[in-house]
């Protein structure tokens, strides 16, 4: 990780972030700065800039955060490569899906999605016409995720997801402690009006009185949600701890919300961790810290798999650096 930081002079009072970062960081580009910001590297005052547009005042301390990614972790494209094959035979892939790869396509981009990327890792054993996403992980998340490689398999994982005779684990690195060290998240979750692409949790509310009050005016869908959880351990001198989740339903961001409503949102998560303003971890990490760890089902050929995913070189390097701080 480098960084960068200043105090905004008196002559820059009322700028705009983006530009009163150029003329400071003068060895910064203007494109690179963008990027920073809209990686969820800039802050001001310890809070997260969440808009280039946002105005400075004379003393603020503005500081920046970005990762330099070294050749052999991304393609000639630019893109994460997969890190590696964690199981494969004729009707599925299971791959390790790094952080910062998209599962599917977006408005921007049809071809920066772990499928193709598949493709470009390994040309020899992929044609992209043959493979079929069954389920998604967001992009800052990493970890196990599955391709079929027929129709017929796809159809058959997307029953095994709907029937929920897929067994997930994953694990995050999240602020503070939990107040007990297990249980069982059972906060239904609507998509949140006031902020765009973003989820909140439908609290002390049971899950069928919130479904049946799903049409109350300005909200959207109301969709039961639960979540598992066992806190791993508690790291007392960062008040960091190690939680790993086992989703029972598949909700769109449905740990991070539900981490978040528990009172411990997920280390660098730049929609749910905001909140989170002056600790020392709230600017180490630059992608939400949760990994998809292992995953169980019974596959097309009646085998039961129970496939497990290392973790990455950042979250391992997170708890490397936490148990350290434990010891000091």
């Amino acid at each position: 990780m480098k960084s960068q930081s200043s105090k905004v002079p008196k002559e820059m009072h009322g700028q705009r972030v983006d530009v009163c970062a150029a003329q400071i960081f003068t060895e910064l580009s203007r494109k690179k700065i963008k990027s920073i910001i809209d990686g969820g590297g800039a802050f001001l005052n310890k809070k997260r800039v969440q808009m280039a547009k946002i105005l400075v005042n004379a003393g603020d301390l503005l500081e920046l955060y970005w990762e330099e990614i070294s050749a052999g972790a991304k393609n000639a494209a630019g893109l994460f490569k997969v890190a590696d094959i964690l199981l494969e035979n004729e009707d599925f892939v299971v791959i390790a899906k790094p952080a910062g790869l998209a599962s599917q396509a977006t408005l921007t981009s049809s071809t920066d999605t772990a499928a193709h990327e598949l493709v470009r890792s390994f040309p020899s054993r992929f044609k992209i016409e043959n493979l079929f996403l069954v389920h998604r992980l967001d992009k800052e998340t990493s970890g196990a995720m599955i391709f079929a490689k027929n129709k017929k398999s796809q159809i058959y994982f997307e029953a095994l997801f709907v029937q929920k005779k897929i067994q997930k684990s994953y694990d995050a690195i999240c602020f503070f402690k939990a107040k007990e060290d297990k249980g069982r998240i059972d906060y239904p979750i609507v998509k949140d009006n006031l902020r765009k692409n973003t989820y909140r949790a439908v609290l002390n509310t049971p899950t069928n009185v919130a479904v049946q009050r799903s049409g109350l005016k300005g909200a959207g869908e109301v969709r039961s949600a639960v979540t598992r959880f066992e806190v791993k351990k508690h790291f007392s001198k960062s008040n960091i701890s190690h939680i790993r989740a086992f989703p029972e339903t598949g909700r769109t961001h449905q740990i991070r919300v539900h981490f978040q409503a528990l009172g411990c949102p997920i280390v660098g998560d730049k929609t749910y961790s905001n909140g989170v303003v002056g600790h020392v971890f709230g600017q180490k990490f630059l992608r939400h810290l949760l990994h998809a760890s292992s995953i169980q089902f019974i596959g097309p050929d009646a085998v039961n798999y129970e496939i497990h995913c290392p973790f990455p070189q950042d979250f391992a390097d997170c708890l490397a650096l936490l148990e350290s701080s434990e010891q000091k």
